[in-house]
């Protein structure tokens, strides 16, 4: 009768296991209605019983037990308190104090809608130009990416690896303090040279991605996967447009929203309009986060090895080239930095191992604890699935900030520090859970849960997980906003505290970048970037709702699987015929047709 893994009549994975419906109108021996049906059939010639417990979900099987419902929902516990402390409160906060006029370091009285009616002009030209430097480098990079990935889908495996290394490397450039830092000031105002520096930072974030897109996904469900990175990724550069605050320290004024929030906070200390701006800034993001959850909540995708070998051919060549010049390209971009990776003279005063350890400590703390948080509530909701079918729906709760980082949150935090009288002292940095990264882990860990070969898909699953605390390892000391609200004591004061007491001199003092990323640190993330990049050549990702329309991967009649190989193949079963070598049947075999007083003929 098979194992547990096995259906009934072949030692394949059954599609009951695999939580997918048998094909349509692949030979079902479905019961016959009307007044003479006949009876359920005992024996060991019984049909398979109709009902079928593992009935497919938005997000995979529903086969859950008891023990996978208390650890779900054990594992999305620190997510759902993350979420509370970090970003749930603090924008409660910041909606009460946008009706008071209040100090940043006292309280003040309600004054309604005043601080709303002092919110300066600059902040509609600040949230166009945000929006056109977030959005050139999401759509240039993610376009190229996308033409790098697709022209890799007809290179072999290695091919297409050394493509997706190459485009991997170019993380690194994704550096915006040590760029604002090594380019110098900006003249106030100057709106060419922030869109520039977008575009050299974020170009390498948005290339990986759309040639991940191009590469992996695969099958009738490809077009909609890029569709959706797209948007992702359009909103994503909007957000992040909206809340940069490098700029501000590089002197480009009131250029961006952020900088608006920074300044009225904590250089006129009038936390009331602070929080006002940073309402305003925090409704379109909102509705940026749901309209994103929308798209993307009840898409089914699955993880399969690439079965097809390509040869090398001019596509994928062609393909390779394009990746290489786009990094050679990146790092002309961030010569200005990369040019810059000196150490300090010893007359400055301070300890150089110090602030190393302070700096890339901090960053290391802040990526393991934001990244297992995140990995552990999409394994949870994904994987473990402790609310069923409707598990994907606890989503909906973390949507409102999907896009919303600490640019606009600044201020409710560092009231948060101050009343807790714990500034100038070293803590995480919030939000303490990235709802991007839970997000992908989620839909991940869903396509693993529905993937024929787990253990692989598990294995990519560990790639991303690695990747997304490298990323944000790597982005932890180019913060800058954090360090300059909780800031640590003189004699471990993180690295942008100290190259900012320095801007002044640079020009004029010679190389001190080294301070904040030393040079075989840039070579051991680029190196790591491009390692966990290339493990992702040899898998695609396809759709699990078109795939029941569409021949399966492994051949055979359409199905969510196609028609696998069993023990006794060619003779229909409660699936479909199964093709497969034909084993001889020592014993007399049951006669074709009903049976007279019970169900159809029993097959084997």
């Amino acid at each position: 009768m098979g194992t547990p893994d096995q259906g009934p009549w072949t030692s394949a994975p059954s599609h009951q296991q695999a939580g997918q419906q048998p094909p349509a109108g692949a030979g079902t021996d479905a019961p016959h209605q009307g007044p003479y049906a006949p009876a359920p059939h005992q024996g060991p010639y019984a049909t398979a019983p109709e009902q079928n417990p593992y009935a497919p979900s938005p997000l995979g099987p529903s086969a859950d037990s008891q023990s996978r419902t208390g650890l779900g929902l054990l594992l999305l516990a620190p997510a759902a308190v993350a979420l509370l402390l970090g970003q749930a409160i603090p924008t409660v906060r910041l909606f009460l104090a946008s009706f008071q006029e209040r100090a940043l370091l006292g309280d003040g009285g309600f004054v309604g809608l005043d601080n709303y009616a002092k919110i300066p002009p600059d902040l509609v030209t600040g949230l166009l130009l945000g929006a056109a430097a977030g959005l050139a480098p999401a759509l240039l990079g993610f376009g190229v990416g996308l033409l790098i990935g697709r022209l890799l889908t007809r290179a072999s495996v290695r091919t297409a690896a050394l493509g997706l290394g190459i485009v991997g490397a170019t993380l690194v450039t994704m550096a915006p303090f040590s760029y604002g830092f090594g380019v110098g000031p900006l003249v106030p105002g100057e709106g060419a040279g922030i869109i520039l520096g977008f575009l050299a930072v974020g170009l390498g974030a948005a290339l990986l991605v759309g040639a991940l897109v191009g590469r992996l996904a695969d099958g009738p469900g490809r077009g909609r996967a890029t569709t959706l990175a797209l948007v992702g990724t359009g909103l994503a550069g909007i957000a992040v447009g909206w809340q940069a605050f490098t700029p501000y320290i590089v002197g480009a004024d009131r250029g961006l929203p952020g900088a608006l929030i920074y300044e009225s906070a904590f250089l006129y200390a009038d936390a009331g309009l602070a929080a006002a701006i940073a309402i305003v800034v925090l409704m379109p993001l909102v509705l940026f986060g749901l309209l994103g959850t929308a798209l993307v909540v009840g898409t089914r995708y699955r993880l399969e090895p690439r079965l097809a070998a390509h040869a090398d051919g001019a596509a994928g060549t062609v393909g390779v080239v394009i990746a290489a010049v786009a990094l050679v390209g990146l790092v002309v971009a961030a010569l200005p930095w990369l040019t810059s990776l000196g150490l300090p003279d010893d007359e400055l005063g301070i300890s150089v191992a110090g602030v190393f350890v302070t700096t890339w400590g901090s960053a290391l703390v802040n990526a393991l604890v934001g990244t297992a948080i995140a990995a552990a509530g999409g394994y949870a909701i994904g994987y473990l699935r402790p609310f069923g079918r409707r598990s994907e729906r606890v989503l909906w709760f973390f949507a409102p900030w999907l896009f919303v980082g600490l640019g606009v949150l600044a201020p409710a935090h560092f009231m948060f520090l101050r009343d807790l009288n714990w500034l100038n002292r070293p803590t995480l940095e919030p939000p303490f859970v990235a709802i991007p990264a839970l997000f992908l882990f989620t839909f991940l860990f869903a396509a693993v849960r529905r993937s024929p070969d787990r253990r692989s898909a598990l294995r990519v699953a560990g790639v991303a997980v690695l990747g997304v605390l490298a990323i944000e390892t790597w982005l932890g000391p180019q913060g800058a906003l954090w360090p300059y609200l909780s800031s640590f004591s003189q004699d471990t004061q993180h690295a942008v505290l100290v190259l900012s007491q320095l801007y002044s001199r640079l020009f004029d003092g010679g190389a001190v970048l080294g301070l904040l990323t030393p040079v075989p640190v840039v070579l051991l993330f680029a190196a790591g970037f491009a390692y966990l990049a290339a493990q992702l050549a040899r898998v695609r990702i396809v759709s699990a709702d078109a795939a029941g329309a569409a021949p399966g991967p492994y051949g055979g009649p359409p199905g969510s699987y196609g028609a696998q190989p069993g023990h006794y193949g060619g003779q229909p079963g409660h699936y479909g015929a199964q093709p497969g070598p034909t084993v001889p049947n020592p014993g007399p075999q049951p006669p074709a047709g009903p049976i007279h007083g019970g169900p159809s003929a029993p097959t084997y």
